[in-house]
């Protein structure tokens, strides 16, 4: 038997090593399971748009304490088995990880987030730009998260041994009924919102539209400008994805239900050694991307199959009592998880949280627009539309995980009537992996550019506006830059074939622009997933009464504790749209021994579980 245990132990650190060696939080310049979106460095120091934590229906220890005694029966020739409801509550904890897991090293200390317009004289260089948002270029606040996660759970248990099908085996289900919270505890505090005067307005002609805007017509702060229910300027339809929700958001379902098929090879007194399949229907909630921090009950509507090895044994028993034993038992399950149709929201190579931005609609040139280089004309210029550049980089994925291990290793002490478990769980997932169902290349006749700060239109010398061809492409979430390719605007008309473009000062234009596209995307997968659990149940069973409808009733408690991510943001991987350039610098080496992401959350757990065992 202890032959047997050390096996078991070994597999179980092999499939972690595995799981370690998977690690798709840093995919370098690799090109996704479908072939048609590249992906490149993300590393621990930036963002991620996603979160999926450990499924509320995902937990052997919740499933297996204090039944011991009652399943894996040596001396039973019939049908036998248990029925039990655990109520369970599980909190987050460690709101700092969370955050720098959705944020990166973008957050200021205590959980962060500058907001500061491009205008602002003393920026900070990881204040995001106000302007994106549609809020004075002098705009000044901070945003600070304290993210909590907390689950209540009901959990259906029933265990039968076929006795009468075939000597050893059982089946067994258990399906959670699951109500999970999740709330940013988002708070604002504004310190500049901006001068607007009649001479001075929030935006002049041509920055976000024809018209001047005024304070008026721009969303009051950054949390109402991330609810999908404003807009400004030229942008004709709101932010819908990758909302900030103001309050917490509440979901109710069965998380999974969970079916295993086991045989116990070799049973007696003392040991029992067995096999077992596993199947999970997923009954959850299916990821939308509609909200940042998104409530996500069950596994993200994956269908789980896998296998697991059960042991126990019994090494030290009282000679004098029958009753009153320590035994030592193991559970590891191994599933993989097929894919699942889920809408996601991604950032542009090199640019974490770029998601936030603008992007301007270009359309076919009238062929009027023309550069000073040789009078060239330009083919395409600004469309007259606004749009965030969340709604163009959300689509749907086929998400999978190769490898998802849960493994439990617990002592007990069998006292008469009470039995007292400890123990250890180790719960792990490797990377997603993704299968593009819709990130090729817009092929219609629209391409759109990264704004940063650029001017969309300008006026000819009778004053008539004029839709540029402005592209700001080295933009980034944090700061703006210079005007791509940039050259003097001139525009030709029949009554005056070539006249400079003017604004508030001569005008230029981008010659070409500089288009994105989907195949610019970082589709930088969730990353692997660790965390380690220490816990406990001590359950007390009514014996002496009729042995067969016994009940029971015990009480439990967890720590989990989730693998921290490496970070050395001093050896910062800057990758842009051209990945050769970023092999050039080496990039893939920095990122994958300085910089590892992990994707799974701290909590903390308690349970009640009464039952019946029935012969």
């Amino acid at each position: 038997m202890k032959q047997i245990l050390r096996v078991l132990l070994f597999s179980s650190l092999l499939s972690v090593i595995v799981i370690k060696t998977d690690n798709t939080s840093n995919p370098i310049f690799k090109t996704s399971t479908g072939g048609c979106c590249v992906g490149c460095c993300l590393d621990a120091c930036d963002g991620s748009p996603f979160l999926l934590p450990r499924s509320q229906g995902q937990d052997l220890v919740r499933e297996s304490v204090g039944v011991d005694q009652f399943i894996n029966r040596f001396d039973m020739t019939s049908p036998y088995g248990i029925f039990a409801v655990t109520p369970g509550y599980t909190r987050s904890i460690k709101p700092d990880n969370i955050a720098q897991y959705y944020f990166g090293d973008q957050l200021t200390v205590y959980n962060t987030l500058l907001i500061q317009g491009s205008q602002v004289v003393t920026r900070n260089s990881n204040a995001w730009v106000a302007d994106y948002f549609g809020l004075p270029s002098e705009w000044s606040s901070s945003v600070k998260f304290s993210p909590l996660i907390d689950n209540f759970m009901v959990d259906l248990n029933f265990y039968v041994g076929l006795e009468n099908f075939w000597r050893g085996t059982y089946f067994k289900i258990h399906s959670p009924l699951t109500h999970t919270r999740w709330n940013m505890n988002m708070t604002e505090c504004i310190k500049n919102r901006g001068a607007d005067t009649e001479q001075n307005p929030s935006y002049h002609e041509g920055e976000m539209s024809l018209a001047e805007l005024r304070t008026t017509d721009l969303p009051k702060s950054f949390m109402a400008a991330t609810q999908g229910t404003t807009t400004f300027g030229d942008m004709q339809s709101p932010i819908c994805y990758g909302k900030f929700p103001l309050c917490s958001m509440n979901r109710t379902r069965l998380a999974d239900i969970n079916a295993t098929l086991g045989w116990n090879i070799f049973k007696s007194d003392d040991y029992n050694f067995g096999l077992y399949v596993d199947a999970t229907l997923p009954t959850g909630t299916r990821p939308s991307a509609c909200y940042l921090f998104e409530p996500i009950v069950g596994n993200g509507r994956h269908f789980e199959l896998g296998a697991g090895v059960l042991a126990s044994w019994i090494f030290l028993r009282s000679g004098e009592y029958e009753d009153r034993y320590f035994n030592l038992a193991f559970d590891a399950k191994f599933n993989h998880l097929f894919s699942s149709c889920q809408r996601r929201s991604f950032d542009f190579c090199g640019k974490p949280n770029s998601r936030y931005m603008l992007l301007e609609e270009f359309a076919p040139a009238d062929e009027s627009l023309m550069g000073s280089s040789n009078l060239t004309p330009e083919i395409y210029q600004y469309n007259e539309k606004l749009i965030p550049a969340i709604n163009y980089t959300t689509f749907n994925v086929d998400a999978r995980i190769n490898l998802q291990a849960d493994v439990v290793i617990k002592v007990g002490y069998v006292r008469e009537n009470w039995n007292f478990d400890f123990g250890y769980n180790l719960w792990a997932r490797t990377g997603e992996k993704f299968n593009c169902t819709d990130c090729s290349p817009c092929v219609d006749e629209f391409k759109y550019a990264l704004k940063g700060d650029a001017w969309l239109y300008g006026e000819d010398t009778g004053q008539t506006p004029i839709a540029l061809s402005n592209t700001n492409s080295n933009a980034t979430i944090q700061s703006v830059s210079q005007t791509d390719n940039q050259v003097q605007g001139y525009y030709n008309t029949l009554q005056n074939p070539i006249q400079e473009i003017t604004g508030t000062d001569p005008m230029n234009i981008s010659l070409p622009p500089v288009f994105v596209t989907r195949a610019d995307l970082n589709m930088g997968e969730t990353p692997v997933a660790v965390s380690q659990k220490m816990f406990f149940n001590i359950d007390y069973a009514w014996k002496d009464q009729d042995a067969r409808w016994l009940p029971f009733l015990g009480i439990g408690g967890s720590v989990e504790v989730a693998k921290g991510s490496k970070k050395d943001c001093t050896c910062k991987c800057n990758c842009n749209y051209d990945t050769a350039a970023c092999c050039d610098n080496n990039c893939g080496s920095c990122c994958n021994t300085n910089n590892t992401k992990y994707g799974a959350i701290s909590q903390i757990g308690v349970w009640l579980k009464a039952g019946l065992y029935f012969e």
